[in-house]
């Protein structure tokens, strides 16, 4: 993640600085297991919508063969981070309020493109959680979805969250 930020850092819309600080301080989290296993528990886990913008905006740009290695082990890390986070919100430990740092429009985008890549549903479900987008808005951008093999658990989702 430190290669990619430093060689695509540019492109960033989200702070520079607070995304340096999380990659510098935790890059023990990606060196040992056990390390990945306790930021599960003390990692503040609304940064993943920053670690989510940092990779979309990097896609956003022509990424090198040698730095296409890196940025795919980063959207598996993040992916696996987000369906952690959902297996605890399934089992009613919300760890965190929701941040409100994205329009609702810029949430979305933000998962279509995530989805678009292939994040699993556990890891987008996390997402569109710690972006706070309220469920109606989830529920009428549900047709750009359509194509991607997550659409039906999606609509399954939202159907059950509205109480259809």
């Amino acid at each position: 993640m430190k290669r990619l930020f430093d060689k695509y850092g540019s492109v960033v819309r989200v702070d520079r600085r607070q995304i340096r600080e999380q990659i510098l301080s935790n890059t023990e989290i990606l060196e040992n297991e056990s390390g990945f296993l306790c930021s599960l528990y003390e990692y503040p886990l609304s940064y993943l919508i920053d670690w989510a913008v940092l990779l979309d905006c990097v896609r956003g740009t022509e990424i090198s063969l040698e730095d296409q290695a890196d940025y795919t082990v980063c959207l598996q890390g993040l992916d696996s981070m987000l369906s952690q986070f959902a297996s605890r919100l399934q089992s009613g430990q919300k760890v965190l309020n929701p941040r409100d740092v994205l329009s609702e429009q810029a949430a979305v985008m933000l998962v279509h493109g995530l989805a678009a890549q292939g994040v699993s549903f556990q890891g987008l479900k996390a997402l569109m959680y710690l972006t706070a987008v309220p469920q109606r808005m989830w529920l009428g951008a549900l047709p750009l979805f359509e194509s991607f093999p997550v659409f039906n658990r999606m609509k399954e989702f939202l159907g059950e969250s509205l109480g259809d």
